[in-house]
């Protein structure tokens, strides 16, 4: 069985012939057994063995879906940059450590796949809304991060790569 993120299908099958062939990618933690795997085809034997070395195993029927998948990991760095600038503005402006502000955005940011798995049934902007419940600071907060459409750059970021990706194919 041969395994690869960066190279179509249909030519791995072909060099690899007659081996099995799946396409993974792994996020940044699989090191740490904390990470999602994007899976394409879906293979049992496969997402059974990842499975249980890291957090999920996220499988496509579609190698387009797949590709995009990739894009999640980007999203990596962008969270890691904006924990940077959040910490460093509490260093700054409340005077805490900024490794103890590093620290304490990093555990809330650990939160968000707890809620996650806690309310399957609810949406991420059903979560931020009851989290921030009316006449919080939170709420406080997030209407002015959509009133700034703070989302957007973060979506035409996506949007980018994703037309070079479809391009280089």
């Amino acid at each position: 069985m041969a395994l690869s993120a960066g190279t179509p299908l249909q030519g791995l099958a072909q060099q690899f012939a007659p081996a099995s062939v799946v396409r993974l990618m792994t996020g940044l933690a699989v090191a740490g057994g904390a990470s999602a795997i994007s899976c394409y085809p879906a293979d049992e034997a496969v997402q059974a063995l990842w499975q249980g070395a890291c957090g999920s195993v996220i499988a496509f029927d579609v190698e387009g879906h797949f590709e995009a998948s990739t894009l999640a990991v980007c999203a990596n760095a962008w969270w890691l940059d904006q924990l940077a600038a959040l910490s460093q503005w509490m260093a700054t402006t409340t005077g805490m450590r900024e490794d103890q502000a590093r620290a304490l955005l990093a555990c809330n940011m650990a939160d968000v796949p707890q809620m996650l798995a806690l309310y399957p049934a609810h949406t991420p902007a059903q979560l931020a809304r009851f989290i921030g419940s009316p006449g919080t600071y939170t709420e406080q907060g997030l209407n002015h991060l959509q009133t700034q459409a703070a989302h957007v750059p973060w979506v035409q970021a996506l949007e980018q790569l994703f037309v070079r990706m479809n391009k280089a194919q």
